[in-house]
């Protein structure tokens, strides 16, 4: 038997089409009247587990289909939210800029290089950007391109202390201190020089003036705190390979030069400083010799007065040195004609001028 609305075949006994719930037109059977009801009851008990089933059929289908409606809205708001994310990146200094700072702190420069670089794009003003950039040209191996491109950044901005820092850095990292010491030298901003007090090495300090002196001299140098000094004593330019000074200078009689310049703890030098000392140590004064030369009848003394440090060495008829006689106590004039000579040595082994005196001593009497 089939359905008369929707066609289907249907099993025998069918009353209502399980599919369009149509009822099914059977030829009635003569039953009794029990029959008829219990018939009647199989019929409604059918119908309703249909309806129950075709019920929950469409139920299942319903929710079925909210559920894949659900995730395609769903996936379409991911989608757009990954779209606008990406979108407001690309277009967003902020992000690149992060991400390159990421990369350069991971050693990947080429990644890094391709985020400031898009970060440019997108504000070319940005400072913190502008400093990466060069930062990151300098780990490429770009060191000049680097270091013109934070000259640039200054002719344009002389009063901006970070570019002076970034440069700063940038020469330190590459060893070159002596450059930094040339930056700030060239700089005439007072506020920069105040910032960058301890990147400028203090010029060393002698004890003693340049001039002419007539003693020994012992120099003391000086710098600032945690500086060292390195120096010369020929008259040739210091350098790090120099003697370091610890100790006082003893300064010699004759000429000498001191060439000195400091390194502070940053290993920024300062300027050599050049002192030239000339030491002239004069010998004591010629001795005082008693008596006067002359012809002495009578037994005589000769004396010498011999100063504090010194000694007196003393001759008859040669030529007076250090190996002569040393004076201890008066000497006896001897008879005859002689010439007595004396001088005078200083502690520092100077000697005075020497003194000449002829005596004669003739006894009275000595020739009857």
């Amino acid at each position: 038997m089939k359905c008369p609305h929707c066609g289907i075949t249907v099993e025998p006994g069918t009353i209502f089409c399980p599919k369009c719930l149509t009822e099914i037109p059977w030829v009635p059977e003569y039953n009794t009247v029990e029959t008829m009801i219990t018939k009647e009851q199989v019929t409604k008990e059918k119908l309703q587990k249909i309806k129950e089933k075709h019920t929950k059929g469409n139920r299942k289908r319903s929710l079925f289909l909210t559920m894949k409606i659900s995730l395609v809205v769903l996936l379409l708001a991911f989608l757009a939210l990954g779209f606008g994310l990406y979108y407001r990146n690309s277009h967003s200094f902020d992000y690149q800029y992060q991400k390159a700072q990421e990369f350069f702190a991971a050693q990947d420069m080429e990644q890094a290089f391709a985020y400031i670089e898009r970060a440019e794009e997108l504000d070319a003003d940005r400072m913190d950007g502008q400093i990466l950039y060069a930062r990151i040209l300098q780990e490429k191996g770009k060191r000049m391109e680097a270091e013109e491109r934070l000259k640039g950044l200054l002719a344009e901005n002389p009063e901006e202390a970070a570019f002076y820092e970034a440069l700063i850095q940038l020469y330190l990292r590459e060893g070159e201190p002596e450059k930094v010491k040339e930056l700030l030298e060239n700089c005439k901003q007072e506020a920069i020089q105040e910032r960058f007090t301890e990147y400028i090495a203090v010029d060393p300090v002698a004890s003693v003036d340049t001039g002419v002196y007539d003693a020994v001299q012992k120099v003391t140098l000086s710098a600032e705190d945690g500086a060292t000094v390195y120096y010369t004593l020929d008259g040739s330019a210091p350098t790090m390979d120099s003697s370091v000074y610890g100790e006082p200078i003893l300064v010699t009689e004759g000429v000498t030069e001191i060439n000195a310049f400091s390194v502070n703890a940053k290993g920024i030098p300062s300027d050599v400083v050049y002192w030239k000392y000339t030491v002239v140590i004069k010998g004591p004064d010629a001795p005082v010799v008693s008596p006067e030369e002359g012809t002495y009848e009578k037994t005589t003394l000769i004396t010498m007065e011999i100063p504090d440090g010194c000694k007196g060495y003393y001759c008859f008829d040669g030529q007076v040195s250090t190996a002569s006689e040393e004076y201890t106590e008066p000497v006896e004039m001897p008879e005859g004609t002689h010439t007595f000579q004396a001088i005078l040595v200083a502690a520092n082994g100077k000697e005075s001028e020497t003194v000449d005196r002829e005596y004669t001593y003739a006894p009275a009497g000595a020739g009857e």
